[in-house]
């Protein structure tokens, strides 16, 4: 539903005493209770206020309907019916929001010219502001018309990505019908990494779809911080039920809840949001936010719901240090420091090739806090306060894959895929077309340990980097996440996997569970992948990993899984004096170091452990290094001393590492009863 204000301005009201000011009131609570009888009228009309010069009404529509222009002038005549010797004359009208109408009910109530119990045509729920399962906001964008030239202008403000300028030009496209509005084809999925650049995004997507009649109102409404009480929660349903012919943006980042309750509860938060969103999205713009320092739930949700919607999925983009230093100056020139040193806002731009809007809107930040501590109110410029330790800048994702310990076959195969598709990409440039798409699926086959997940990470983040894939989408599942509980459940969680990892890659971990000798929900799990794998395979890069010998029983098992698969990655054990470098790198990140003799030491129980059948790799030294940790603080604490220094802190002895045998190669330690 859209509401508006309209004004109608009065001549030739008199009041004389309080008694005529009494009655003057009564005629206008009166007034109220006849405007649900109007015809053809509005499905909520209410006069909020009426002063001497000026009545103010208030009044809601269908998205289906538009506002009748009419309708102020009828206004006018009834009233000068109903209040005798007075001239009345149509005024300004305008779009509001729903916490607006509501603060306008609660005022009309205490003016007494309105009683809470009187119902409108339709009996509508206004209090949308919650008890604390989310937070919300809503603002009325301008109303004035965008041409096509000045929205690509101010995209190219935003630095906009040309997933943004594409849709740009599908709204504006001579194609579509825009004189009339007949429901939304299309929802949206922003991917930013700030809520602030993403909204900066929706309100020009809005102004545009506006500006060519494809929503009939300007209203955004903007929820996030939900936690897992939003199911159900009567001000979300009435949220949902006014949001027709609006726009509803969901963040959907959740909050921080212990891991046990997280996934029970949002499951059914995810329940209830999907089936009103399949309820609505007809009526009302849906924006899904997802904020990439806090993803969330929106890539599953995104899955669930593209079964009844269709989204058009839109990056933020990215700009050079001129194109972010205008942006910058455009955000502060908004602010209420606009005329404070700009330079200093500079300041807080990182020094790099290229900026994406977040960045900017970072700085923004930055540079508001400090103004206002150290040239507004100087006096706490010298406050001190405790700062938390500076994060170190996350590498580039292929630099770190290099930085990893062994792995020179896969690095080197690695830069073969980037160097095959950047020629790929060079020849499409040159007009030179490359037929059908090639395949890009993958097979990891490893012992456990072998650093099989995290480089299948990071080639999902080094293919997003050049390119290759349209985003750094990683989704790991294994059998349980891919085989239905019940007939028929199969294929469509299968499915939504690939929905969930579509742009990016999914990785499907120890993947030879899925065969079972029942021949039946394995194997349609299976099937259904490999029938995905053809007709995702230039949206989805799939990477099977597990044991070598179980996979190749797995490949085996479906004809068209092996000539689907491209890249055939072998993880080797790792030596002993692989393990000693992962040990010191290990050490390095917990800012632990090894006395004199403890490196050898570790080496003689490397060589040991390589020559077991299954040495544990990265795994084993992680848990050898955190038992060497306990044995550390063990051994500090029975020498009794009150006060120890930073060197012995930091130091492990040779006598923290211990040998166990195959007791050691478990990677998980048991405690408790058999």
């Amino acid at each position: 539903m859209l509401f508006y204000e309209t004004e109608i301005l009065r001549r030739g009201c008199r009041i004389n005493s309080e008694e005529e000011e009494k009655e003057q009131y009564r005629k206008v609570k009166y007034l109220n209770s006849r405007l649900k009888h109007l015809e053809d009228g509005p499905d909520m009309a209410l006069i909020w206020q009426a002063e001497m010069d000026i009545i103010s009404v208030d009044y809601g529509l269908d998205s289906d309907k538009n506002p009748d222009p009419s309708f102020p002038e009828r206004l006018c005549r009834l009233f000068e019916k109903e209040l005798e010797g007075e001239e009345f004359s149509p005024g300004e009208t305008r779009e509001i929001t729903v916490a607006e109408v509501h603060e306008h009910r609660r005022a009309a109530d205490n003016r007494n010219i309105f009683e809470m119990c009187y119902r409108t045509r339709r009996n509508i729920e206004y209090d949308i502001y919650n008890d604390g399962c989310y937070e919300l906001s809503e603002e009325i964008i301008p109303e004035e018309p965008l041409t096509k030239e000045e929205a690509f202008r101010r995209a190219e403000g935003l630095m906009a990505d040309e997933s943004f300028k594409d849709e740009l030009d599908r709204i504006y496209s001579e194609k579509n019908a825009c004189d009339e509005f007949y429901g939304f084809p299309v929802h949206y999925h922003l991917v930013a990494e700030g809520l602030e650049s993403a909204m900066d995004m929706a309100r020009l997507l809005v102004q545009a779809l506006y500006s060519r009649g494809r929503i009939p109102g300007r209203r955004i409404s903007t929820v996030n911080c939900m936690d897992s009480g939003l199911s159900g929660n009567r001000y979300m349903n009435a949220l949902f039920d006014n949001s027709a012919g609006s726009v509803l943006v969901f963040e959907m980042s959740g909050n921080e809840e212990p891991e046990s309750s997280y996934a029970s509860d949002f499951e059914r938060v995810m329940k209830y949001l999907e089936k009103r969103w399949e309820l609505h999205h007809g009526k009302t713009l849906f924006i899904l936010v997802e904020n990439l320092e806090n993803p969330g739930f929106s890539k599953e949700f995104a899955a669930r719901v593209q079964e009844f919607m269709e989204f058009v999925r839109i990056r933020e983009g990215r700009g050079n240090a001129a194109e972010a230093r205008a942006y910058l100056d455009r955000l502060a020139d908004a602010t209420r420091f606009a005329k404070l040193d700009r330079e200093l806002a500079y300041g807080y731009l990182e020094k790099k090739k290229s900026y994406n809007p977040s960045d900017v809107h970072r700085a923004i930040e930055k540079w508001s806090r400090k103004v206002l501590r150290e040239e507004l109110y100087p006096a706490y410029k010298e406050l001190k306060r405790e700062r938390k330790r500076r994060r170190h800048k996350k590498e580039d994702a292929y630099q770190e894959l290099q930085k990893m310990i062994g792995l020179r076959e896969i690095k080197k195969t690695v830069d073969e895929i980037r160097a095959f598709y950047r020629l790929q990409k060079a020849r499409e440039r040159a007009g030179i077309s490359s037929g059908t798409a090639l395949s890009r699926h993958m097979v990891f086959t490893g012992n456990p340990g072998s650093a099989k997940t995290t480089v299948a990470r990071l080639i999902a983040e080094v293919l997003s980097e050049d390119g290759v894939i349209e985003n750094g989408n990683f989704v790991e599942c294994g059998r349980g996440d891919l085989v239905g509980k019940y007939v028929g459940w199969t294929a469509k969680t299968v499915k939504a996997k690939f929905r969930e990892a579509r742009g990016g890659v999914l990785f499907i971990d120890e993947a030879y569970s899925l065969l079972d000798n029942s021949h039946s929900f394995g194997d349609e799990a299976i099937n259904t992948i490999v029938q995905e794998m053809e007709n995702q395979r230039e949206k989805v890069i799939v990477i099977f990993a597990g044991y070598p010998k179980p996979m190749e029983e797995f490949l085996a098992r479906n004809e068209g899984m092996r000539s689907r698969i491209a890249f055939h990655l072998d993880f080797p054990d790792y030596g002993p004096e692989e393990m000693l470098l992962i040990l010191e790198k290990m050490l390095s990140e917990q800012r632990y170091h090894l006395e004199k003799d403890a490196g050898s030491r570790c080496l003689e129980i490397f060589e040991k452990a390589c020559a077991m059948e299954h040495s544990g790799n990265g795994r084993f030294v992680r848990n050898m290094l955190e038992r060497a940790m306990m044995h550390q603080a063990l051994r500090l604490s029975e020498e009794g001393s009150r006060r120890i220094s930073k060197e012995r802190i930091s130091a492990l002895a040779a006598a923290d590492f211990v040998w166990d045998g195959e007791q050691q190669d478990r990677s998980v330690r048991r405690i408790g009863f058999m």
